[in-house]
């Protein structure tokens, strides 16, 4: 390795850039829990299922290639259940209906 003084001021200017970047990329070592840190939930224990009001329905106007939308609606009931009803916005008369179970 070359000494310092010979090394052009630029490389060395760039080679402690380096330098600051990686040591400012190490991982600190472990060491006790932070004032602000959180447990983390138990595996399986906060999901979507729980966490959120979902329950409801959820209605609005999907793009379509052959019609101006699709009117469509979806119903999500606490016990698992759904219910999709889709319509061409343009069109009258029954929509098409699906229902189901989700998990």
């Amino acid at each position: 390795m070359l000494p310092i003084a010979t090394i052009p001021a630029c490389q060395a200017l760039a080679l402690l850039g380096l330098c600051a970047t990686l040591m400012a990329c190490a991982v600190p070592a472990a060491g006790p829990p932070r004032a602000d840190s959180r447990p983390v939930p138990a595996a399986g224990s906060n999901n979507a299922r729980n966490a959120l009001n979902w329950v409801g329905s959820y209605e609005g106007l999907l793009p379509c290639a052959g019609c101006p939308a699709v009117r469509t609606r979806l119903t999500l009931e606490a016990t698992g259940g759904y219910e999709l009803r889709m319509q061409p916005h343009d069109r009258t008369g029954q929509p098409d209906v699906t229902r189901g179970a989700f998990t």
